[in-house]
């Protein structure tokens, strides 16, 4: 059994060692870790310390030592070999650079978990009419947007829909057949939205 001032020994002695060689404490027992849990002759000469590092958590040996072994196959060059972002994801991480669309989307959520920014993303990304087009394909997203829309905000979007005189005395012609639309209307009781605001 370790004594408690044996552990503290080793561990101020890795301090001094950091401090002589201009890196942290953390850094000396990072490096200390993956060292143990990469013996000399398991490592893969072409594979990066900061890859056998990331795998080093991988628990169980047989499974580390395998998966070294085999690479998987990389988006950007085609060919099998260790990245970290590759690594990251073997053990569950999430990578530095996303790759797929889902990794993406991930990213996007993580940094959207302000409502602020998010509000701001998705302004941005609606101005595109593309997106906004393809968004609006989806009934789900649809349904959300005019489950949000205040009266105002509806009042404006019919307005602009009945630009053509026809259409507006379609709609008219039908709004004014539901009879608690036309009592209103003809006690002009209805709010006054300032649409031009």
């Amino acid at each position: 059994m370790v004594h408690e001032d044996e552990l503290f020994g080793v561990r101020a002695s890795l301090q001094i060692y950091a401090d002589d060689i201009g890196l942290s404490l953390s850094t000396v027992l990072n490096y200390r870790f993956a060292s143990h849990r990469w013996p000399a002759a398991r490592r893969r000469e072409g594979v990066s310390h900061k890859v056998h590092t990331i795998l080093a958590s991988i628990q169980d040996e047989t499974e580390r030592f395998e998966a070294i072994g085999a690479p998987p196959v990389d988006d950007v060059t085609g060919t099998r070999r260790w990245t970290t972002n590759l690594a990251k994801k073997r053990v569950g991480r999430r990578p530095d650079r996303p790759g797929t669309v889902q990794e993406k989307v991930d990213r996007v959520h993580d940094l959207a978990v302000d409502e602020d920014v998010a509000v701001r993303v998705a302004a941005d990304v609606l101005r595109r009419p593309a997106i906004a087009a393809r968004l609006m394909d989806d009934t789900a997203v649809r349904q959300a947007v005019a489950d949000a829309q205040k009266p105002e905000h509806r009042a404006e979007a019919v307005q602009r829909l009945v630009h053509d005189d026809t259409a507006a005395a379609k709609v008219v012609s039908d709004v004014l057949r539901r009879p608690e639309v036309a009592a209103r209307v003809a006690a002009d009781d209805y709010p006054d939205y300032d649409l031009a605001a």
